[in-house]
């Protein structure tokens, strides 16, 4: 066990009064008692455990020689391994839809890929493993695989021939059961499949003789009953809205909402005269009436969720119900019970006994022999009965019980089912725990159409963390832990018997590679796939479901103070995505961007509006997380949406194209507190999934996203994508991993969860995401949070995030700051040991940045007016310098010089350092550094000296021909350096027509030459600027506050215009024998769409063609074929047609551009 303490830092003294701060301590901890019959010693925790362990246990190095091994017991791991799986090696899996007595025979071995000829009938075995869905809780008891009987016709010659056949009864996962409540079978269905699955084998090491179906004479005696129809069931469901329980689970379809629904029954022989229930379920406190074939309305029995309704009324065939309720309500089903004569149809009949018992006689119609007759009271144990054919009428008896429900069917052998797939299983065994691929500490469950890509992430895993890694199919889960039925229960049950009998060290990671839906049935009717299904029935809608191994809520089932595993999803839906997404997180780990961006977190609050409100203060909960839980290591950039005024539509685009900016230069955290959905970021749109992720360009500068937010990570709405999946899809954008919330959750608790979580990430850096997720839950676990489980982890849920390998030591640096003045910097690369790394060459970014300033900020409402309160943040302080220098074995110097815009007489200026060399990164800081009151006597009166480029090119005085988008430099010197501090009126600013065209403070794009604090450039990316003569202008400030204003024409010429080009169409003319002509257009760049409308001569449009394929609106030739038909499908006349060819797209910034062309065609036949 791992036990916590409280070591206090400080000590307080009355007598005298005195605050001594200690700076070292020696703790002794003495254990009294204890299990002798324990016995501890080394142990091997695995490389995910041993990291935490040592990050977050004080005496580990002693610790880890005091593990006590996990032990399996002998009879506990040959239990959970005894299944028929382990008796036989041949197993044919048969899949099936519907309920009815099926054939297996020659056609279907051969479709498996069995040869029959193979087979000993006599050694031939059917499973089956219930077709109910899976129990939640864990304790409960889990269905067998169980051997069921069957019949087979031939095979005495100890052969299978061509024409032997299998007969056996199935079940459909939708099917009846008899409900004592109700006094009536009633329908249970299925949540996550409608196909059933039985499992035959024709060899094996088995206990016993196999199965056979036994047959049974009709018992002597009196007849009591004799009957010639029965109770049958018309069961009308229309799974069609999908309504959220209360706590936002979606896990039940309903028929709608509504006050009226209309349907219609068709009630096939009924017998005439005979009473009928309708009953009709629905939501609770609601009593609908019932007009039967436009009959008067009639009230019924409310037995909640049930209303009953009795008539006698009904015809033979067609029937109509209106249902109508004074209020709205939630219609699930109707059932009809009604008398059905005993009437064979198609050669196929099932159905259930009378209400009574004894002796009873059963007579039915229309029969074809042979037959084959069932008694499926016990589905698992069906009985043949035997009768008295006379002609097409047979009767047969059978004696019922008091308690008896029995169900009959007859189906004649002409009209026996067939299975629907039939395949092989060739077993990937996940429960044989001496099989030593069942070790791992990261197991990827994957859809099996992403098989490639989990393994290649497997060994990624492996070579760049050293895990032990297991890649396992979807479709072996299903088959061995639900017997191969979609269960998403079978993937927790899985893990579960992974966490607690796979060898030592037990798995820590679990990854779903797969996108899934709570439309796990398709109801919505878009054959969307369901590749790794959600876990969505029991109230928390994320996959921790899949990792509760004890009750529900908890992450330690072993109470070992831990938990007991992270999950993650990477939801890929298709094989390109799992291959852009793999091969994303490659890049991350193993072929590194490396820059300043890792050692940067970027904060970014919501501001106080929110519609009808003010709003939570989503900057309070920002400053909390900033000042308490984010080492001073790292660079904090704040983007508060308080800071920004409101734009048009009620939108803050300033806001957003800040925070754009910032994540394309790239940060190891980007943190969102504020309101939010799946498709935005704050009322105000400050980010938003549709317009703004195709802005990133960010490249492998990947952030770890975290929204302390609603529903962003909601992704299991059928149709429809949620940002935190969209942002780790894309190869060379967007994030690494994003933690957020599946439902709507509350700013408190979501500011807990999120300090709690950069406590473990940013503190402990080798425990990475997940694992950080997880412990920041389990440490609040105590109040068993719901507001918690509601967050996920998108992505690999083994990342680690790539924080620099080395510090940076710095040896000399200034305290106080003196505007004015030249300082210098030097430092060290130390790796952890705190050694000089002296093999480190390359370069480092240093940074000095200002000291902080409380900023206050007056609250405005939605039309920019001034509120009549202030808000207040500690921002960061001004960049005084921001330069290169080089590194050269593990030592760097460094000067810069201190401008005049500082704030005088403050604290809490800092330097920070960043170096790379290529493979690996050092970062540093020195802080609490003292802003001098005073200034430097050095006098300069001069500005900056300043050569502009385009595009590399000089530009030179006069009239300078430019494209329409291009890249503006600036070459830049200055005795004393140049002021990048961007303080008011004294930034880099760019200008084009006065303001008019384009105007831009750009002081953040300077960079200082390297090692040179006098030098540098700046690069400006200008786009779109009007075809024309203009102005531009640039004025740049030195660090005494001297300004240089540089001005050129220019005339921009437009290179990038969509053009259509080679529009025509061939054949043309069109003559006899020819069915089509096809279309060619070709594209100067991608476009979104296509339109061809076609005209008569006379101007009428006859036929309109929208292309937006991807395949056929690339910058290329395309050509599209038209079938000459018109909009309403009729042939074309001869005759003369105009056409005209539509191109049109739409650029990120929300412009759009078209361009069109002309044609003549031809129609001579």
């Amino acid at each position: 066990n791992i036990a916590k303490l409280a070591i206090p830092t400080a000590r307080y003294s009355l007598e005298p009064q005195e605050l001594s701060l200690l700076k070292s301590i020696t703790v002794r901890v003495d254990f009294v008692g204890g299990n002798t019959r324990i016995t501890a010693g080394p142990g091997d925790p695995g490389p995910v455990y041993g990291r935490m362990f040592r990050a977050l246990i004080a005496n580990y190095n002693d610790g880890q020689n005091w593990f006590i091994p996990r032990q399996i017991p002998f009879a506990k791991a040959a239990a959970v391994s005894s299944t028929p799986f382990d008796s036989s090696s041949i197993w044919i899996r048969i899949e099936l839809s519907a309920d009815g007595i099926y054939g297996f025979g020659w056609t279907q071995f051969s479709m498996a890929g069995v040869n029959p000829l193979d087979i000993d009938p006599s050694q031939i075995r059917l499973f089956y493993g219930g077709g109910v869905e899976l129990p939640v809780p864990n304790g409960n008891p889990r269905p067998q695989l169980t051997e069921i009987p069957i019949k087979i016709i031939g095979g005495e010659d100890g052969s299978f021939d061509n024409g032997d056949l299998i007969v056996f009864y199935a079940d459909a996962v939708d099917s009846w059961q008899y409900s004592t409540q109700f006094h009536r079978f009633m329908r249970y269905k299925n949540h996550y499949t409608d196909k059933n699955v039985y499992w035959l084998t024709t060899a094996g090491n088995f206990q016993g003789s196999p199965r056979r179906i036994i047959s049974t004479d009709a018992p002597g005696g009196p007849v009591d009953v004799s009957v010639d129809s029965y109770k049958a069931v018309f069961h009308k469901e229309q799974e069609t809205e999908a309504i959220p329980a209360e706590d936002e689970s979606i896990f039940e379809w309903f028929w709608g909402k509504g006050q009226s629904f209309s349907t219609a029954a068709q009630l096939y022989d009924h017998v005439p005269g005979t009473e009928a229930a309708i009953i009709i379920k629905h939501d609770q406190y609601v009593i609908p009436t019932l007009s039967i074939n436009g009959g008067q309305s009639l009230n019924g029995a409310t037995y909640q969720p049930y209303t009953t309704f009795h008539s006698s009324l009904l015809a033979d065939g067609a029937n109509s119900f209106q249902i109508n309720s004074t209020v709205d309500m939630i219609l699930d089903y109707v059932d009809v019970d009604y008398q059905r004569w005993l009437k064979v149809i198609d050669g196929a009949i099932t159905f259930s006994q009378p209400d009574t018992f004894g002796t009873i006689q059963y007579n039915l119609s229309q029969v074809i022999s042979p037959f084959y007759l069932f008694d499926i009271g016990d589905r698992n144990n069906p009985v043949e009965l035997t009768g008295t054919l006379n002609g097409s009428n047979l009767s047969f008896i059978d004696t019922l019980s008091a308690t008896s429900h029995k169900r009959y069917c007859l189906t004649s052998r002409n009209r026996l089912k067939s299975p629907g797939a039939v395949t092989l299983y060739q077993m990937d065994n996940l429960r044989d725990v001496s099989r030593p691929q069942n070790r791992a500490d990261e197991i990827i469950i994957t859809y099996d159409g992403f098989y490639d890509q989990a393994v290649t992430l497997a060994n990624h895993r492996q070579q760049s963390y050293g895990l032990a890694t297991r890649v396992v199919k979807i479709s072996d889960i299903y088959n061995q832990f639900s017997y191969g039925l979609v269960d998403v229960v079978a993937i927790r049950d899985f893990l579960k018997y992974a966490y607690e009998n796979w060898p030592d060290p037990a798995p820590s990671f679990a990854c779903l590679l797969g996108d899934g839906t709570y439309d796990y049935r398709n109801y919505h009717g878009n054959n969307l796939r369901e590749y790794i299904p959600p876990f969505e029935n029991t109230g928390s809608m994320g996959d921790e479901c899949f990792i509760y191994f004890g009750a529900e809520g908890y992450l330690d089932s072993d109470a070992n103070l831990l938990p007991d595993m992270a999950i993650g999803r990477i939801s890929a839906r298709s094989a390109q995505e799992a291959d852009d997404i793999v091969g994303k997180i490659d890049d991350y780990d193993s072929n590194p961007d490396l820059g300043p961006w890792r050692n940067r977190v970027i904060l970014v609050a919501d501001d106080n509006l929110h519609p009808g409100t003010t709003g939570e203060d989503h900057r309070y909960y920002a400053e909390i997380l900033a000042n308490g839980h984010i080492p001073t290591k790292f660079e904090t950039n704040k983007i508060y949406m308080i800071e920004y005024l409101m734009g048009p539509n009620g939108e803050k685009p300033e806001a957003r194209d800040a925070l754009v900016s910032a994540w394309n230069q790239g940060a190891l955290i980007i943190n969102w507190i504020g309101h939010g959905s799946a498709n935005l970021w704050a009322d105000e749109h400050i980010f938003r999934r549709i317009e703004d992720i195709p802005r990133l360009t960010n490249g492998k500068r990947l952030p770890l996203v975290f929204t302390a937010s609603c529903s962003i990570g909601r992704f299991d709405v059928p149709n429809v994508e949620c940002m935190a999946e969209e942002l780790i899809r894309g190869r060379s954008r967007g994030a690494i991993s994003v933690v957020s919330a599946t439902r709507d959750s509350w700013a408190t608790p979501n500011s807990y969860l999120n300090n709690g979580f950069f406590d473990q990430v940013l503190y402990h850096d080798s425990i990475g995401v997940s694992m950080a997720l997880y412990m920041a839950k389990y440490l609040r676990s105590h109040q068993i949070d719901s507001n918690d489980r509601l967050y996920m982890v998108f992505g690999d849920p083994a990342q680690i995030l790539q924080f620099p390998k080395y510090d940076i030591n710095i040896t000399s640096a200034p305290d106080t700051l003196v505007a004015l003045s030249v300082d210098s910097l030097a430092g060290d690369i130390t790796n952890d040991q705190g050694s000089l790394q002296t093999d480190f060459n390359g370069i480092v970014w240093i940074t000095v940045k200002d000291g902080t300033v409380i900023r206050q900020v007056t609250l405005r409402d939605g039309l920019n007016n001034p509120l009549p309160s202030q808000m207040s943040f500690i921002a960061p302080g001004a960049t005084i310098f921001y330069g290169p220098a080089d590194v050269t074995a593990g030592h760097f110097t460094s000067r810069f010089f201190i401008p005049k815009d500082i704030s005088y007489g403050s604290r809490g200026a800092r330097i920070y350092t960043y170096a790379g060399n290529g493979a690996y990164d050092a970062v540093g800081v020195k802080d609490s550094l003292f802003i001098s009151g005073s200034i430097s006597a050095v006098q300069d009166s001069i500005g900056p000296t300043v050569t502009l480029l385009v595009d590399g090119r000089p530009f030179s005085e006069g009239i300078t021909m430019v494209p329409s988008s291009f890249t503006l430099s600036a070459e830049v010197n200055d005795e004393h350096g140049i002021n990048i501090t961007g303080q008011l009126g004294h930034g880099i600013v760019v200008n084009i027509d006065g303001g008019s065209i384009y105007g831009a403070d750009v002081t953040s794009n300077f960079r200082f030459n390297r090692g040179d604090y006098q030098s540098g450039n700046l690069d400006i990316n200008l786009t779109d600027i009007p075809v024309g003569e203009h102005e531009i202008s640039l004025k740049i400030w030195d660090n005494f506050n001297n300004s240089t204003l540089v001005t050129r024409t220019m005339e921009a010429v437009a290179t990038d215009q969509l053009t259509l080009t080679d529009v025509m169409n061939y054949p043309n003319p069109i003559r006899k024998g020819m069915d089509g002509t096809e279309f060619q257009y070709c594209l100067n760049d991608n476009v979104d769409k296509v339109t061809i409308k076609i005209f008569t001569e006379s101007g009428k449009k006859i036929k309109t063609i929208d292309i937006s394929s991807p395949d056929l609106t690339r910058m290329d030739c395309n050509r599209v074929l038209w079938d000459l038909l018109d909009a309403d499908g009729d042939k074309i006349a001869n005759g003369i047609y105009i056409y005209k060819v539509i191109a049109e797209k739409r650029r990120g910034d929300g412009s759009s551009e078209r361009d069109d062309k002309t044609g003549k065609l031809v129609i001579l036949r």
